[in-house]
């Protein structure tokens, strides 16, 4: 089972989200053309919380932080998982 977890970290006005080096390694390796970001910052105005992952932001996040569109990563990703960095807990998954 291929997944990748994207940390995700609340700020006062927007996240941050972040992936491992071992995560960029790994998309590197599946996605040879693709260029990964350490992380990438979103500010927000009116959404606040885990709404934001609620709102579609990953069609934003996958090319952005990954390197790769979304309809790529379904070929050869089964699961995508954003983890609370301050809880640890799982967000939001992306079959």
């Amino acid at each position: 089972m291929n997944a990748i977890r994207i940390i995700v970290h609340k700020e006062m006005d927007g996240f941050t989200f972040s992936i491992l080096p071992s995560v960029r390694d790994f998309i590197k390796n599946l996605f040879p053309e693709s260029h990964p970001a350490a992380r990438v910052y979103i500010g927000y105005d009116m959404t606040s919380g885990f709404d934001v992952l609620q709102s579609g932001i990953e069609k934003q996040i996958y090319p952005t932080l990954l390197g790769v569109e979304k309809e790529q990563l379904k070929k050869q990703i089964d699961k995508i998982e954003f983890i609370n960095y301050q809880t640890g807990n799982i967000e939001k998954v992306n079959p």
